[in-house]
């Protein structure tokens, strides 16, 4: 069995360093995010008395997309009104853009990066690791952050 030489250990790490960095920063930030959407997406459920199509109360903020369309309209409405007074820097996005999506999109481009980034010293493409399935894709950032 060969291992890699020292030098090549310095080249791979360094060229992962950057790009793991930024994952485990944008990880934390959606996960956060996400803490807080959703716990304002409870909220205004709960007051709402958001229900679906078959009149069942939903509770679950990943469910509501299962609203009826009148109450959704509103639901939307409203969401969009206390996220951006809960969390007031999101007044400089667009109206209508959820900062949880924003950030788990920004923290998937970063873990495209570090795929790209470090695919290549495993032996493999970056289209490999996406072809091979989530979990794949998970063990290989895994491994990834590890080594960084």
């Amino acid at each position: 069995m060969t291992t890699l030489s020292k030098i090549n250990q310095d080249a791979i790490i360094e060229s992962i360093r950057e790009p793991a960095r930024r994952v485990i920063e944008l990880r934390r930030k959606a996960a956060v995010l996400r803490a807080e959407v959703d716990k304002i997406k409870r909220l205004v459920m709960a007051e709402m008395q958001l229900k679906d199509e078959e009149g069942n109360l939903i509770t679950d903020p990943q469910n509501d997309w299962e609203a009826n369309d009148a109450d959704f309209a509103e639901y939307d409405k409203r969401l969009q009104s206390e996220i951006r007074t809960v969390l007031p820097w999101v007044n400089e996005m667009s109206v209508g853009v959820c900062p949880a999506l924003f950030a788990e999109n920004l923290l998937r481009k970063a873990e495209w990066h570090l795929i790209e980034s470090g695919a290549p010293f495993l032996g493999i493409t970056p289209d490999m690791v996406i072809r091979a399935g989530n979990d794949k894709r998970k063990q290989c950032l895994d491994l990834l952050l590890k080594l960084a």
